[in-house]
């Protein structure tokens, strides 16, 4: 990625133009409504596609975005991502990059995270110790995956994307 915060966009499988446009009319220009999560660098959304495809959406914190360690840091991020190919982390099917809007699409994860299952008592209580104990095999799995491939010798923003 040589480009500089300009206009960029890329969805993989997808014109990113008609992507960007499909987006924008899905979360109604990001209206709060679709907003599925907030976290220190964005908010997620959720967005159904023209082609029924439903994916999560995180749009980049504008402040942020000014920021070059930001910018490095998302860069980071798309390069070690667009390289993950393991059954338990989830997928990123592009970003756009560009001044006004920055944003990654990832594959949509309908139950929701790990984090928020453990948060709800009634979603906790489903999981039972064999459950619980399949989940940190699979993290394990994971964390071990993004650092013994050799296309992934970087460092990871965060363990968020393991499903």
């Amino acid at each position: 990625m040589n480009v500089k915060n300009g206009d960029m966009c890329s969805v993989w499988n997808f014109d990113g133009i008609i992507a960007y446009e499909d987006i924008i009319r899905a979360t109604n220009n990001f209206d709060i409504k679709y907003c599925i999560g907030t976290g220190g660098y964005g908010s997620v959304y959720e967005a159904r596609l023209p082609n029924g495809n439903t994916v999560a959406l995180k749009k980049l914190h504008r402040l942020e975005a000014e920021d070059p360690a930001f910018d490095r840091s998302f860069r980071n991020e798309v390069k070690v991502l667009s390289n993950v190919r393991h059954k338990i982390i989830v997928k990123l099917y592009g970003f756009c990059l560009h001044n006004q809007c920055m944003f990654l699409v990832y594959e949509y994860m309908d139950k929701g995270s790990l984090f928020c299952a453990l948060r709800d008592d009634a979603h906790a209580v489903q999981l039972d110790w064999s459950k619980r104990v399949k989940i940190v095999k699979g993290i394990s799995d994971a964390l071990s995956y993004l650092h013994v491939a050799p296309r992934l010798r970087t460092t990871y923003s965060s363990p968020r994307h393991i499903k």
